[in-house]
């Protein structure tokens, strides 16, 4: 997860997570050039002045682990294997390794060394992995010491032993911190970047990729699934943006669907505008797509998650993903003038109340609110899609459903666009004669239609399980920082 610090201030930091997930892990990127070893200098995440800090070196030669045997800040003691080194210690080097093997093999960019850092870099120009007790406030961030033309330079900052975090073991926090962390360190060796969509989603989903044992690709895809209305590429606002990691299942699409070296040259790309424009340009060179098509594909995908599953045309691992958020009608259906804003898809449950045929609509007197627009539909008996999922072009008519024995209908309407204006069409569900009325009375021409402005996204609505800004769970007190802090929290699995 990314945390930037960008201007001067004063910065109270606390975060608690309702429902049943536990408050036990925050991630972050910070812009700062202080190490933990300068103790007099450190504001945020620092060794005691008394700590005797010692450091190992990973067999591959990548990375260097500083780390004390006692205080506050002690790794665990276990040396079973005699080396004089804590097994805690060996592992996690270990682990970076095998994460920076990993990332290198998929044609990523490694992180930037910090041999020419003046001052405090750690020794010399490995990478640098600080272990430190964060007492439950957070487990870990990657740390910008500064940024060039050639990319960002870094460190890690690591739960010291990750006591009372509901992990399964240490080595499995371990492995989802590092995983997930570094890879904000390979972004760095882009450029610095400010999207935090592209950040978090591609980090969560290079976790998973690393390790598909590992839950946090899991536990954190219905933070979209749970907003799909949303434009993909507009986080809401405020410091805990879940629909940012839950976005990593779209960059999962993208590599069922398409190729997984899309991301990585997705974010060479990442520093030339927007990034959807970017993968745009992406899909049609390579793919012989383009964004529009990839999102309705997307859309089409996310009909098949959980009880509604097949691997044979969706994900491989859709029974494991929660259903999006869906908005429940009964037929016949007239919603007036939705708002559909750019790359989203808003879905609905329609229980067709007995009628065996189903037709769904989308109208609207200006034809140019259909533009962008795509109808999907499938018929469900009991959770489970009856048939292929139907798709139509907005402006090319109507879908007619077989409902004969089923128990709901789902209609979801795509916006392909990758920018705004949003669309204000009116969604028509029912019969071929009810769909026609509806279509004769919404489709019909305004003659003095009034202008409507153009709102931002909604703000998401906090939900139990989700996180809030506030409570004792967090890092508390007011911290002194040399510019200003956004901090960004998530749940966990346990």
């Amino acid at each position: 997860m990314s945390v930037r610090i960008r201007t001067a201030a004063l910065l109270a930091l606390a975060t608690s997570c309702g429902g049943s997930e536990p408050a036990h892990h925050v991630h972050g990127t910070l812009l700062h050039a202080i190490r933990p070893t300068e103790v007099e200098r450190a504001q945020l995440w620092r060794y005691d002045a008394a700590d005797v800090v010692e450091h190992h070196d990973s067999g591959g030669g990548a990375f260097r682990i500083h780390f004390t045997r006692a205080g506050e800040h002690a790794v665990p003691a276990a040396d079973a294997d005699e080396t004089g080194v804590p097994d805690y210690v060996e592992t996690v080097a270990a682990i970076y390794e095998e994460v920076l093997t990993f990332y290198d093999g998929l044609g990523f960019r490694i992180p930037l060394g910090d041999e020419a850092i003046t001052g405090e870099n750690g020794g010399d120009g490995r990478f640098d992995v600080y272990l430190l007790d964060f007492a439950h406030s957070a487990d870990g961030a990657f740390v910008t010491d500064r940024c060039g033309a050639s990319g960002c330079v870094g460190y890690m900052v690591q739960e010291n032993d990750f006591a009372g975090y509901g992990y399964p073991s240490r080595t499995v926090g371990a492995r989802i911190l590092a995983s997930h962390e570094f890879f904000h360190a390979v972004q760095a060796a882009y450029g610095p970047g400010g999207d935090v969509v592209l950040s978090e989603g591609t980090a969560v989903w290079a976790s998973e990729t690393f390790d598909p044992a590992l839950s946090d690709f899991e536990a954190f895809v219905g933070g979209y699934l749970e907003d799909p209305g949303r434009s993909i590429d507009v986080p809401p606002p405020g410091p805990v943006p879940r629909f940012a990691y839950g976005s990593a299942i779209f960059f999962r699409f993208l590599e069922e669907r398409f190729d997984r070296s899309l991301i990585a040259a997705l974010l060479e790309r990442s520093g030339q505008g927007a990034w959807l424009d970017a993968l745009d340009q992406l899909l049609a060179e390579g793919h012989g797509s383009s964004f529009a098509e990839a999102f309705l594909d997307f859309g089409a995908w996310n009909l098949h998650l959980a009880q509604a599953a097949d691997p044979a045309v969706a994900y491989a691992n859709g029974a494991d993903y929660p259903q999006p958020q869906m908005a429940a009608l009964q037929a016949p259906v007239v919603e007036e003038r939705l708002r559909v804003y750019h790359a989203s898809t808003r879905y609905f449950e329609v229980d067709p109340g007995g009628r065996s045929v189903l037709a769904a609509q989308v109208v609207a007197p200006d034809a140019a609110e259909l533009a962008d627009l795509a109808l999907l539909a499938v018929a469900r008996t009991g959770g489970r899609n009856r048939g292929a999922v139907q798709v139509i072009a907005a402006a090319d008519g109507r879908l007619v459903i077989d409902a004969g024995g089923a128990d709901r209908v789902i209609v979801a309407l795509s916006n392909g666009s990758r920018v705004n204006p949003s669309r204000r069409p009116t969604l028509c569900v029912g019969t071929e004669e009810e769909v026609d009325a509806c279509a004769a009375t919404f489709g019909a021409v305004d003659p003095d239609p009034e202008p409507v402005p153009e709102p931002e996204p909604p703000a998401a609505a906090s939900e139990d399980g989700g996180c809030s800004s506030g409570g004792s769970a967090g890092l508390l007190g007011v911290v002194v920082v040399p510019l200003l802090l956004l901090r960004r929290s998530a749940c966990r699995h346990r």
